[in-house]
């Protein structure tokens, strides 16, 4: 596999319009869209769940979120709620932990926890297009005229001529 980014899912670019313009691939896989949202993994941690209960239905509504998709979903609820723990234990401990015996000091655990989390989180953000730079070049109008199936509008050509 040649270096480089990630290639973009096709729904993704269809969402965008297509800003590069290059031809958009076939033989791409397309998960069948569920009449309603995925369900929650019943291993997910309660932390994990609400977030799960926050963005999945958006998700679903948006295309980005389908069976196949739920443990990379599930994985990025786990990490946020890791995350949040790691926050509250800076907090709570400090960034900087000082062993009484020594005087040595040295950084929290948690601060690499923490950090490790939030680079997992970016990742996963990218993949589900959770980020404001995301957002901001998907077009919902734009991809629904783009995605009619061609049997249905050739048929509905056929009723109507």
């Amino acid at each position: 596999m040649p270096a480089g980014r990630k290639p973009k899912p096709t729904y993704l670019k269809v969402l965008q319009g297509n800003p590069g313009r290059r031809p958009l691939s076939k033989g791409e896989p397309k998960p069948k869209r569920a009449e309603r949202a995925p369900s929650i993994p019943t291993w997910l941690e309660d932390e994990a769940r609400v977030i799960w209960k926050r963005h999945a239905r958006s998700l679903w509504e948006l295309r980005l979120l389908t069976e196949i998709d739920v443990d990379a979903y599930a994985t990025l609820c786990e990490t946020t709620a890791l995350y949040r723990t790691a926050v509250d234990m800076i907090r709570k401990e400090g960034v900087v932990w000082t062993n009484a015996d020594t005087g040595y000091s040295q950084q929290s655990g948690w601060v690499s926890v923490r950090n490790n989390s939030l680079k997992q989180m970016q990742s996963l953000w990218s993949e589900f297009g959770m980020t404001p730079a995301a957002r901001a070049r998907i077009d919902i109008k734009d991809a629904g005229e783009k995605e009619a199936d061609p049997l249905d509008a050739l048929l509905k050509r056929h009723a109507s001529g």
